[in-house]
């Protein structure tokens, strides 16, 4: 019984993802491509109040098929925000960087989502009235997006995802990206 439900499954999904391997073939060779993208970094620690510094990231990445491609990215703060919380610290992030896996479902021939997973770090520091305190993390992340074409080697895209999630004894916060960008084709 678990094998047929398991073939009629992998029947149904590969149905499924037909009419997308068909928009896909327009994609062409699987060249890589450049990115850049800004956005929110959304950062919290348990109890505290959030903070949205920005941050601006660059990104590399070689398509394996239309289907799948690896990532790796780069990225510094824009700007810091101020938390109030005990007194308040300006929060700014030195660097960013990350290597992922993308897994790409096109929609149509201009438009598809992806999701990506990976591993990610940071060097945050945060600025006190007396002190600084510089911190630098890393965990696994994950996120979800959408791309759009905007002709044949521009893609724009919009994404959020996890990027830091970091629970050690009397340290626990998150950081989420959420961000719009454009990426270029080296063909």
């Amino acid at each position: 019984m678990k094998r047929t439900l398991g073939l009629l499954l992998a029947i149904a999904a590969t149905a499924m993802l037909a009419p997308a391997a068909h928009a896909a073939e327009g994609l062409g060779a699987y060249a890589p491509y450049l990115g850049a993208s800004f956005g929110n970094f959304y950062y919290q620690v348990d109890g505290q109040d959030k903070v949205s510094p920005k941050i601006g990231m660059f990104r590399l990445g070689v398509p394996l098929s239309p289907y799948f491609s690896l990532e790796g990215r780069v990225g510094t703060g824009i700007s810091t925000d101020v938390s109030e919380w005990f007194g308040g610290y300006d929060l700014k992030i030195d660097s960013f960087y990350g290597g992922y896996a993308k897994a790409n479902l096109p929609l149509s021939p201009v438009a598809s989502i992806y999701g990506l997973a990976g591993w990610s770090g940071i060097k945050l520091r945060r600025k006190f009235a007396f002190a600084d305190q510089t911190t630098t993390e890393d965990s696994f992340s994950f996120g979800g997006g959408l791309d759009f074409d905007l002709g044949r080697v521009t893609r724009l895209n919009v994404e959020w995802g996890r990027f830091l999630d970091v629970n050690k004894s009397g340290d626990r916060f998150h950081a989420d990206i959420l961000s719009i960008g454009v990426v270029w084709f080296l063909r």
